[in-house]
């Protein structure tokens, strides 16, 4: 049962260090540099009569500040090697390329029809 807790304790360290953090920091903070710039660069002018500005930081703000609360609330082992969480973070990062690329080309060819 002790390494069952402990692979599991591992899993959850490499999924926070090698995806979750990386991905909600950056997200976050990209949206909002962008959004403070440009608004119409994120969303159309009229998108605020639907979109209140408290819905965009429930997605932008909040779930940065809850991953970071819980950087510094919980504490993490260190993985002993960054080669899993880095294998991790490319098949990510290749996956959602692939689908986001799909997913503008088919829109893309809707579009043009």
């Amino acid at each position: 049962m002790r390494s069952y807790h402990k692979t599991l304790t591992n899993i959850r360290d490499v999924i926070f260090t090698s995806l979750l953090w990386p991905i909600v920091s950056f997200s976050d903070m990209f949206f909002w540099s962008l959004f403070v710039n440009n608004p119409v660069m994120m969303m159309p002018l009229m998108a605020p009569k639907y979109v209140p500005t408290w819905a965009q930081h429930s997605m932008h703000t909040v779930s940065f500040v809850i991953v970071a609360f819980d950087l510094v609330t919980k504490p993490r082992e260190r993985p002993k090697s960054v080669k899993n969480g880095f294998y991790l973070t490319i098949a990510f990062l290749v996956l959602y390329t692939a689908a986001d690329r799909e997913y503008v080309s088919r829109d893309l060819s809707l579009s043009i029809t």
